[in-house]
């Protein structure tokens, strides 16, 4: 009998212990599908908006080039302000600013644009202009009332006008940014201008009407081209003293000078005989003399190829000629516009003024 009753008990208890839960499988539920729903407005059909782009005629005079480097073809035409005289290019390549003589002006240009990003009024009859490396200071010779305009790349406008000798007509700058150099044509001197107290700091005699300037990146020398007497002078750019107690003898009529690669040779041309002169800029001798066969007034010089290329603007023919630095071969002829009067290499570009009058 007590076997029953504990029999009986095991069976209650277990009776009474929850039964384990079974997890039930997921209901699969269709996907809702979102309410169609209907466009209230048509997209407008984009229609392409005209680009005026300068006439071509127009282009051909107060206007600046741009030619590659690398195709040595032109890839675009700037307008400018009335009778641009020169060029100048930031030492990063992206920007340039030139000098208007016909109205008084300064054109700042972006270069990879390329367009014009402002017009700056400066003083009368601009002649040339440089960009200080460093500084960002834009610096126009006024050959018309024998100033400096120094404009501010940033702001674009004038900061200061500086007073110096009689018809400025060109234009260096020291590596650091804190000098200008400038020459007068009358008065056969060099300046040296401190663009951070504004005023002239030194002077050196040179030849008969000094009408180009070429520095030295290490700034010990400064190379005066004097028009008139047919030489080049040599400067010390620090005490401002001559570096020789004689000129240069390159030919007749010189009008502009660039450094080459490295600084060890510069290059000259004469607009009177049409002779490309390169001279040691250690011996100052002249290692090589280049009859070209034009007038050209203009000389540039780009680091492109195995050993650079000389760039020659030729205004009686309307083109610039490219020489290969190696070979002194003719490499092209590129035809611009109305009367090329000054050049600037980037490094991949070369900007070429066209002045659109003739000269006198």
């Amino acid at each position: 009998m007590k076997r029953l009753v504990l029999l009986l008990l095991v069976v209650m208890v277990s009776c009474a212990r929850p039964l384990p839960q079974v997890a039930e499988a997921p209901v699969p539920v269709p996907p809702v599908e979102p309410p169609a729903v209907e466009a209230v407005e048509t997209a407008k059909e984009q229609v392409p908006v005209p680009v005026s782009e300068p006439d071509l005629d127009e282009t051909t005079k107060n206007s600046v080039w741009v030619i590659s480097t690398d195709s040595m073809e032109v890839v675009k035409k700037i307008p400018v302000g009335k009778s641009p005289s020169d060029v100048a290019v930031t030492s990063n390549g992206f920007y340039a600013a030139v000098v208007n003589a016909g109205d008084n002006t300064a054109s700042i240009i972006e270069v990879g644009t390329p367009s014009v990003l402002g017009t700056v009024p400066v003083g009368r009859t601009p002649q040339s202009v440089v960009i200080s490396p460093l500084s960002d200071y834009i610096v126009a010779a006024n050959i018309g009332d024998d100033t400096l305009s120094v404009i501010n790349l940033t702001s674009r406008k004038v900061d200061a006008t500086i007073a110096v000798s009689k018809r400025p007509s060109a234009l260096a700058a020291s590596p650091e940014g804190k000098y200008v150099f400038v020459t007068s044509a009358t008065g056969e001197v060099v300046e040296k201008v401190n663009l951070f107290i504004r005023r002239v700091t030194g002077k050196a005699k040179v030849g008969d009407v000094p009408i180009a300037l070429a520095m030295t990146k290490d700034k010990e020398k400064l190379f005066v081209v004097n028009e008139r007497s047919n030489g080049v002078s040599v400067i010390d750019a620090v005490d401002m003293s001559r570096k020789k107690k004689f000129d240069i003898d390159v030919g007749v009529q010189p009008r502009s000078a660039v450094l080459g690669q490295n600084d060890a040779e510069l290059f000259v041309v004469n607009k009177g005989d049409g002779v490309l002169s390169i001279i040691d800029t250690e011996e100052y001798k002249i290692k090589k003399q280049l009859k070209l066969g034009i007038s050209p007034v203009s000389v540039s010089f780009s680091s492109g190829g195995v050993a650079g290329r000389i760039w020659v603007a030729d205004p009686k023919n309307d083109q610039v000629v490219v020489i290969d630095r190696q070979t002194l071969n003719v490499i092209k002829a590129i035809p611009v516009g109305d009367y090329p009067v000054a050049l600037a290499a980037g490094k991949d570009f070369v900007l070429v003024v066209n002045a659109g009058e003739k000269e006198d």
